[in-house]
């Protein structure tokens, strides 16, 4: 099943349908910056390897989250998901969420 097309008004939509990494950046930056308990913002394309990023982690581009709960949750139907609360990766005693929309 190939992921629907769908236009977030915070992001401009043409500019993730050219893959324009730094121009999602553009749009990404400010919702990160206007809350903070958000994070990471990143997009993936349709297997789920995150692309671009918002607030400052490339080292996340490239990833691949297409195995991820939240990921196979989203792809199931392409509607947008909660993923369960889990412990934070990498031994920090934080709680994450993930909130997933497709695009």
């Amino acid at each position: 099943m190939k992921p629907p097309t769908r236009l977030v008004s915070s992001c401009a939509f043409g500019d993730v349908e050219a893959r324009d990494a730094e121009s999602v950046r553009r749009h990404l930056r400010p919702m990160s910056a206007g809350c903070v308990l958000m994070q990471r913002l990143y997009v993936t394309d349709g297997k789920g390897v995150v692309w671009t990023e918002g607030a400052g982690a490339p080292t996340i581009v490239g990833q691949d989250c297409g195995e991820t709960e939240w990921y196979r949750r989203l792809a199931k139907d392409w509607q947008p998901c909660v993923a369960e609360w889990r412990r934070q990766e990498g031994g920090r005693e934080l709680l994450t969420m993930v909130v997933a929309v497709p695009l």
